[in-house]
């Protein structure tokens, strides 16, 4: 196996579903590949439904989390721990693959450790395909792009598994907050020294959804977004 795709998954039926498509378009020829789908427990989604339209793909489907999480440093490592891929790309249900990001990581993962993938923002909130090519974007925003909005996030990221346990996965300090597991992983990512190379040919559509203002009263979401922002200032102020 040389490619574990690893999505943390939470409510995301639609935009699941027009991934995997996105899959099934590019990677029809390809049997080196595994999808790892790891369902936050306060998933309300039918996943076993969306994974059953797409019978020929190697989805692997497990729950993972604990109640209270918005976070998904606990996720990402679960679906780590269960990947059989020599690379791991790191990613999430809402990033439509728009280029044949397999094909690209087949090249660039021989010259860098680490490649980062370009993720453009869809303003359009997400309705279920019928093929490949009706997805037509309404631009909202470059999430990663080198000119744009170079922050080097793992919107579709790639390093190999031997790489992700050398650096020690996501910090799940973070799972009880929300944001900062990004900053965080990036960090050990630099700090390990691994070559980063960003790739704005790469490119992955992110489709819209709830926000989590949507789902939880603001002042909670400010809660644990300030929790996080301080774990994570605090670590860089002590490594500095």
């Amino acid at each position: 196996m040389k490619y574990s795709i690893i999505m943390p998954y939470h409510n995301r039926a639609i935009q699941l579903y027009n991934t995997l498509l996105s899959f099934d378009y590019h990677y029809e020829d390809r049997n080196d590949y595994e999808v790892i789908l790891i369902e936050d427990i306060k998933s309300e989604d039918d996943l076993q439904g969306t994974i059953s339209e797409f019978p020929e793909m190697n989805i692997l489907a497990i729950k993972a989390g604990a109640q209270g999480e918005y976070n998904p440093s606990r996720l990402f490592n679960a679906g780590a721990a269960r990947a059989r891929g020599k690379y791991l790309v790191i990613t999430n249900p809402e990033c439509f693959h728009k280029s044949d990001i397999l094909g690209g990581m087949d090249k660039l993962l021989s010259r860098a450790d680490y490649v980062v993938c370009a993720c453009l923002s869809l303003a359009d909130t997400a309705v279920r395909l019928k093929t490949f090519d009706d997805l037509k974007p309404q631009v909202h925003m470059w999430y990663q792009h080198t000119k744009h909005r170079d922050v080097r996030y793992h919107f579709c990221t790639a390093l190999s598994r031997e790489n992700y346990r050398k650096i020690g996965g996501f910090d799940e300090r973070y799972a009880e907050g929300i944001g900062y597991d990004d900053n965080s992983f990036l960090d050990r990512v630099t700090k390990a020294g691994l070559k980063i190379l960003v790739s704005d040919e790469l490119l992955v559509y992110h489709q819209k959804h709830e926000k989590l203002t949507e789902v939880i009263p603001r002042n909670v979401y400010m809660q644990k977004l300030r929790r996080n922002r301080g774990l994570f200032e605090k670590d860089k102020r002590k490594n500095a």
